[in-house]
């Protein structure tokens, strides 16, 4: 196990060596002498200063960078968002003498888009609700960005069209906590897409 570890250290150490032995001596000076110990005792391992790298390839991303668009809406930054889902009807039918029943695509539905954020004096989604209670659709288009370690890098984002709200939480009041009020907003989109 331990040969294996070893190895693996050799190989990255092979790509970065390069870099980690012209600029070796800048970082090294900084160091105590414990860490410069540590450090020699482990094979060609090169810090992330030296080489620059942020990122590998299999790191995941913090689902705490993301941001909310709602064409028309300025409500401010929110908590959560989830409900990014679909499903697929299934449509089951048999014929002649086959025992199993056979199954084909239905209609295509997307979930509801939950947004949780901390109440402030911007009625903005509020407004939007009242907008459907006395009647109207007030369809909206908007998009959900996931953000890079750096907050403001866009690495994916998802469009949506077509939505209404369907669902509105207000508040639970509780005089024991010291928490946020909190407000919930649940819409109906006819349609995701990446882009």
């Amino acid at each position: 196990m331990a040969n294996d570890f070893n190895d693996a250290f050799e190989k990255l150490g092979a790509k970065a060596g390069a870099a980690a032995s012209t600029e070796g001596g800048k970082w090294k000076e900084s160091m105590s002498d414990a860490a410069k110990a540590t450090y020699n005792d482990l094979p060609f391992v090169t810090p992330l200063v030296v080489t620059g790298i942020n990122r590998r390839d299999h790191d995941y991303y913090g689902g705490f960078n993301f941001v909310v668009e709602i064409d028309g809406v300025s409500a401010g930054a929110f908590q959560k968002c989830d409900g990014l889902n679909f499903e697929v009807d299934m449509i089951e039918y048999q014929y002649g003498m086959s025992p199993y029943p056979r199954k084909r695509r239905g209609v295509v539905k997307w979930g509801n888009i939950k947004l949780t954020k901390g109440y402030t004096a911007n009625t903005a989604l509020w407004d939007w609700c009242q907008e459907v209670m006395r009647g109207g659709m007030a369809r909206k288009t908007g998009a959900i960005h996931l953000l890079a370690d750096d907050g403001s890098t866009e690495v994916k984002t998802y469009k949506w069209i077509n939505g209404f709200p369907v669902k509105w939480s207000g508040f639970k009041f509780d005089a024991s906590t010291t928490g946020p009020l909190i407000e919930e907003i649940e819409f109906s989109v006819e349609e995701v897409m990446e882009g």
